[in-house]
């Protein structure tokens, strides 16, 4: 599972991301921010696409949260779970259908032990997709090899009556 970070916050508050992307990483999700792109449009897309989870931050120093918000609206385009934190202080629109949490920066464990666990659930969810389709896969093959070798078995008894 890969996580896509998108946030808005000062280099000093920045440790919220480390501990996040630290968390992740002890649940086996790896990680993806924004910052990684330089704001290349197209790039960020692309990388929304290949994630399988959107998590956007923005605090109250809300140096490029126009940017964060544009990519929430890019992964629920691509119809991505989403995952949004906002500081405590800041004014955002509730009409969103996602996940919105607020946060507080002095005390980040609380609002990262709520987001693991939300996105533990969510790959809980896909392991047992994943699971189901290779049970169903298997038993589709075990049945198509069932048929064939009863064809085959026909066709041998066949040429043995001529």
């Amino acid at each position: 599972m890969k996580a896509f970070i998108s946030y808005s916050m000062a280099k000093s508050d920045q440790y919220m991301i480390t501990l996040l992307i630290s968390e992740l990483s002890k649940i086996g999700v790896g990680t993806i921010t924004s910052i990684e792109y330089n704001q290349i449009r197209n790039l960020i897309e692309m990388a929304i696409q290949k994630s399988d989870i959107f998590i956007g931050i923005i605090s109250d120093s809300r140096i490029d949260s126009k940017s964060v918000l544009d990519e929430w609206n890019i992964a629920k385009k691509l119809n991505k779970p989403c995952v949004m934190l906002f500081e405590k202080n800041v004014k955002y629109s509730s009409r969103q259908q996602d996940n919105i949490f607020t946060f507080n920066k002095l005390r980040p464990y609380e609002t990262v032990e709520s987001i693991i666990s939300l996105i533990t659930k969510e790959k809980e969810k896909q392991d047992n997709a994943t699971a189901a389709a290779i049970i169903l896969g298997g038993t589709a093959i075990l049945a198509l090899m069932t048929m064939l070798a009863n064809d085959k078995k026909k066709r041998d008894s066949k040429k043995k009556k001529k």
